[in-house]
Parts: structure tokens; C-alpha cells; sequence
């Protein structure tokens, strides 16, 4: 399989470049340390030298040469961007100025007045491998056939690039993307830049989340070549005259190198959406400059707002660990995700990213007006609206973030209905969801703990306690009296432990330990009744101590349910299955007190 890659390059105006030649870094098949071996003047020297009117070109052509010449196997494809303020108003003009589709048409003149240059410059196969995408742009420009006057908002050109980087980086799976900013002007460098990096960000993460948590990552190579400055009297800007001149030795350096991988991005995207409940944020993700919203982009808002809100408070909830709560808000997600809203489009197309052009083709609600001041034409495009990057960003996180949750918890939740299996929360514990150490030590201790306790219970009970709802409350002090019972009779309560060590727990008749857990269940005999007495774990007052809660990861004794069964392995042993829930009638106060808390 071929290694695929994407250069991305913002894009002036090209019929004013000239031709120089341009040394190209060796650039390695994989990875950033072997980018530089001693240090940047060695890049020089081994670079690859190419004339070219543009650095991209040269970029190009280096590596579908590589790819050829040293079989390195690279399947290069190149997105040209570009501004619609290239358009050509007196074109545009004779066109005639209809309201319809007008972003549709400034889009298809610019790539037909430019792509002729975009073909000469790459030239042969290459130029099959080009595409041109054409962003909103903004500015007051004169032309030879005219004035053009873009009333925008640059975060539209933001926001219209990541969309379309995300949609093709998801859809063409490459593992390299290199960003030449050589040709860029004004806003474009920053803003491709920002676009790009947040794209491969989201990218990776849909593609761990999509992989059950394995990490994923995509180098991300950023490159810019030595300013030119043009001799004086040179050429004009016709195609011909800008193929003709050859000069100066401009050197393509590698800016920056980095491998944005998964786990990095999910930290970052958590840290984010934390930050949206702190500041309690504005999450509207469309800005109307005049007058009044559509009902589909208020729709649009309030699903956006919802889902965001929504899954930052699950992050919250992650962050510290609350195992419990976590299972019952997302059991409150897949409710919400099945019954519709935007992020279930997004799971159920499969992470077609295509559903982003709902949001994107508001951007292109593009108003026109044409004005003839004698022989000049005046063409002014205006947008009022325009799209937030930032919240587009967090909001297509969010449903990244519920699908990896839901994916989690979706096989155990059907089967179990209430309840949550000691396994699902262990495989919480083991995965890559809970962001802060300190509370996943404690959720992994505290999983660890009901598993000891509830195997415990089993060897001292049998098969009496089996299938029963039972307060772990009860479990919880029972075992507690063992452990100190063998502290006054052994000085240690260590060997108790060691009986959790087996990965199938045998009956209380049989063991190493068996003589002297027999002797503890015969101080026990208050405890044996006391649970035959127990009818249900729900006939309680919904009573807790809120620190118990956090600091055991959700899991407040005096509010749990435990339930323990016997299954049977492929080897015909038995194999314990615990349970977990809360008090059905504390649910909702315990969800209200973790919520507000987070």
C-alpha cells in the first residue's frame, strides 16, 4: 500500500510569480528526527534543485520524482487554495448580477481564470493530481475591468478550509501533509495553518476513536522558502512572460516538523471542552451582522449548543473519575444520539464528514450588487453571516468524544439495562478516557476493591449470595470485619487479599485459605442473618456523603447496588459477574449533585 500524502498550499495571485530555482529538503518517508542529521545548513546540501515559478511546484516535482526514481511509494495529491477576490468583476458583470449561487459562480471563474497557470506550473501527471478550492475572501481590490469590494468575515475562510481539509484528510487517510505557505498573502498563511493543524487534530482523533482507542497520527511537515525579491525591470504578469525568466536561488526551508497523534489531541480537546463549562462560554456557532436568523440556522444553533454542553459536562465528569456517573449520562447520550441531532447524522452516515456542508453552505448565502460608474465596473459581495471556526471545532469534537463513550458502553448497556458490569468500568479504568492521573488511580483502585470485596463475599457466603440485589454497603462493612478479625488474630490481613489474586474464585468450602475464613464465618453468623433480611437494596432513604462519592470514583456504598452471578467458562468453571447501579430513586439527585459540581 502507498504511503499517502497531501501539500497544501494558500495561494495570491500566480501570474505575477517568476521563475527561479528552488532547493528542496530532503524530506524522509516517515517521521521528523531524521529531518535534520546536522543541524539546518546539511539541508541545504542535500537538497534537490528544481526551476519553478512557484515553491509548491518544486515541492511537487521532488517527490513524484522520488517516488519514481527511489520507489519510495507515495501517493501525492496537492489542494491549491485560493481567494474568490481573484475573481474577475468584469466577467462577473457580464454574467449579470442574480442573488443565485453567486458564491458558486465567483468559485468556478476564479479556477477557470487560473487553473491554466496551476497546470503550467506543476506540468504533466502532477496537474491531474491538483485540485483548486476557492474560500471566501474579504478586502477592496481594483482590477483592469474593474473594482471588487468582498464585505466578509475571515473567520469563513477559516472555517470553510478546515471543513474541507477535515472532510478529504478523514476520506483520504494520509499519513503526511506538508503545508507550503511560500505563496500565501495577508491573512491566508495564519489562517491555512490554523485550519490545517485543527483538521489533522480531529482527524486522528475520529481515527482512534473509530479504532477503540488505539492511537493514530499524521505528520504534519510546515514549509516556506526564502523571500524573493524581483529584479527591477522584469517581466509583466502573462503566463508567457512569468515561464521566461530565470534567476535567483531561493532555498524551501522546513519550518516546523511535528507528529500529531491522538492521545495529545484528545488531552487538548478535553481541556477545551472544560473550559466551555468554567467560562460558561457563548457556544453560538453562527453570527448574523443584520437582521433576523433562519429557523434552520436557530435549529442548528441550539443542537450545536446542546451537544457541546452535553459532552463537556461528560468530560467533567471523566476528569474526575466518576465511574458510575459516567455510565448513566452516557446511557443519557445514546438516548439523546439515537432520537436524532447532529451528531447522530455524523454517526450514522458512518462519519461521512460530508454532513458538514449543512453547516458550510451557509457561508455561501452570498448577496451581490453591480454598479456602472461610466467605463468601471463596481461588483460588491457581502456575507451576513459567518461561521465560528472555534465552536465548529468543539462541536465536532463533542461528537467525536460521545461516539468513543458510547462505543465504550453501547454492548454492556443493552444487555444489562440498569445495570453496569464491574468489567465495563474496569475497561474504563484500562482505556485512554480518563484525562487526570490522579483520578484514575483512584478509579482503578477502587474497581479493584469491589472486585476483591464482592470475591470475598462469595467465599464466605457461597452460593446464598448469588443473584441478589444487595446494598454494597453490607458487603462493604461485612468485609471490613473480616479484615479486622485478621488483623487481631494474624496481625494481617494481607493473605485475605491474596484469595483476589485467582482469576477464578473457587467456593468457600475449598482454597488454601479455606480452615481459616471457615473460622471467620462462624463470628460471622450476625452478618448471615442480617443478609437473609435483606429484601431490596432500594428499600433504603437516598442518604450519601457527597466526599465518599468523589472520592471514590462515583461509587458511594451507602447508595450502591451490587449484584454478584455464576457463570459458566468454556471450561465448565464458574466465572463471578458483578454488578453495579445506584439506588433507582438517588439516579436523578446523585446526577443533579455531580453535574453542578462539574
Amino acid at each position: 500500500m502507498p504511503e499517502k500524502w497531501i501539500l497544501v498550499a494558500p495561494w495570491g495571485d500566480p501570474t505575477v510569480w517568476r521563475r527561479v530555482t528552488y532547493i528542496v529538503p530532503k524530506i524522509p518517508p516517515q517521521g521528523c528526527r531524521d529531518m535534520w542529521k546536522e543541524g539546518d545548513v546539511e539541508q541545504e546540501s542535500e537538497g534537490e534543485r528544481i526551476e519553478s515559478q512557484s515553491s509548491s511546484a518544486a515541492i511537487a516535482r521532488y517527490i513524484y520524482k522520488r517516488g519514481i526514481k527511489d520507489n519510495t511509494n507515495i501517493d501525492l495529491k496537492v489542494l491549491i487554495i485560493m481567494s474568490e477576490t481573484l475573481a474577475d468583476p468584469g466577467k462577473i458583470y457580464e454574467e449579470g448580477c442574480e442573488q443565485r449561487d453567486v458564491a458558486d459562480r465567483l468559485r468556478r471563474s476564479v479556477e477557470a481564470d487560473y487553473r491554466k497557470y496551476v497546470e503550467s506550473y506543476f506540468g504533466g501527471d502532477l496537474a491531474k493530481r491538483i485540485e483548486i478550492l476557492v474560500a471566501p475572501g474579504i478586502g477592496l481590490f481594483n482590477r483592469d475591468r474593474g473594482e471588487t469590494r468582498f464585505r466578509c468575515n475571515m473567520n469563513n475562510y477559516t472555517s470553510y478550509i478546515f471543513a474541507n481539509l477535515l472532510n478529504r484528510i478523514v476520506r483520504e487517510d494520509p499519513t503526511t501533509i506538508l503545508l507550503d505557505i511560500t505563496h500565501g498573502i495577508n491573512y491566508m498563511p495564519l489562517l491555512t495553518s490554523e485550519a490545517v493543524r485543527a483538521a489533522i487534530e480531529l482527524s486522528v482523533f475520529q481515527k482512534s476513536a473509530m479504532r477503540g482507542g488505539k492511537n493514530a497520527e499524521i505528520r504534519l511537515i510546515y514549509l516556506n522558502s526564502d523571500p524573493y525579491i524581483p529584479p527591477r525591470g522584469g517581466a509583466g504578469s502573462q503566463l508567457q512572460q512569468a515561464t521566461a525568466i530565470s534567476s535567483d536561488v531561493l532555498n524551501i526551508n522546513v519550518i516546523r516538523c511535528e507528529e500529531i497523534d491522538a492521545e495529545e489531541t484528545r488531552r487538548r480537546i478535553y481541556s477545551d471542552l472544560l473550559r466551555t463549562i468554567t467560562k460558561n462560554q457563548n457556544l453560538r456557532l453562527y453570527r448574523i451582522k443584520s437582521g433576523k436568523p433562519k429557523q434552520e440556522i436557530n435549529a442548528y444553533m441550539k443542537d450545536v449548543e446542546r451537544d457541546i454542553r452535553s459532552v463537556a459536562t461528560i468530560v467533567k465528569i471523566l476528569d474526575r473519575g466518576l465511574l458510575l456517573p459516567l455510565v448513566y449520562k452516557a446511557r443519557e447520550l445514546r438516548n439523546t444520539v439515537g432520537g436524532g441531532g447532529k451528531c447522530g447524522d455524523l454517526f450514522r452516515s458512518g462519519w461521512n464528514f460530508e454532513t458538514l456542508n449543512n453547516i458550510i453552505k451557509y457561508v455561501d448565502e452570498v448577496s451581490i450588487e453591480c454598479n456602472e460608474s461610466g467605463e468601471r465596473r463596481v461588483i460588491e459581495v457581502g456575507r451576513q453571516l459567518w461561521v465560528d471556526p472555534e465552536i465548529l471545532r468543539l462541536w465536532i469534537s463533542s461528537c467525536i468524544v460521545s461516539f468513543e463513550i458510547l462505543e465504550k458502553v453501547e454492548r454492556y448497556v443493552e444487555s444489562t439495562g440498569d445495570w453496569a458490569t464491574l468489567d465495563l468500568l474496569n475497561d474504563i479504568v484500562e482505556s485512554n478516557l480518563i484525562p487526570s492521573e490522579a483520578s484514575l488511580a483512584i478509579a482503578r483502585r477502587e474497581v479493584s476493591d469491589i472486585r476483591c470485596r464482592s470475591y470475598i463475599a462469595y467465599r464466605v457466603f457461597g452460593k446464598t449470595i448469588l443473584d441478589r440485589e444487595i446494598p454494597y454497603k453490607y458487603i462493604y462493612d461485612m468485609t471490613e470485619k473480616i479484615f479486622k478479625l485478621a488483623e487481631e488474630r494474624y496481625g494481617s490481613s494481607r493473605w485475605i487479599w491474596k484469595l483476589c489474586e485467582e482469576k477464578q474464585p473457587r467456593s468457600s468450602t475449598g482454597g488454601e485459605y479455606a480452615d481459616e475464613l471457615g473460622d471467620f464465618v462462624k463470628t460471622l453468623e450476625k452478618d448471615l442473618r442480617d443478609l437473609e433480611k435483606i429484601v431490596s437494596c432500594d428499600n433504603r432513604d437516598c442518604e450519601f456523603d457527597e466526599r465518599n462519592l468523589y472520592a471514590h470514583a462515583g461509587i458511594e456504598k451507602n447508595v450502591t447496588c451490587i449484584k454478584i452471578e455464576e457463570n459458566r467458562g468454556s471450561d465448565g468453571s464458574g466465572i463471578l459477574k458483578i454488578y453495579l447501579r445506584y439506588r433507582r430513586q438517588c439516579v436523578d439527585k446523585i446526577m443533579k449533585i455531580v453535574e453542578k459540581a462539574a
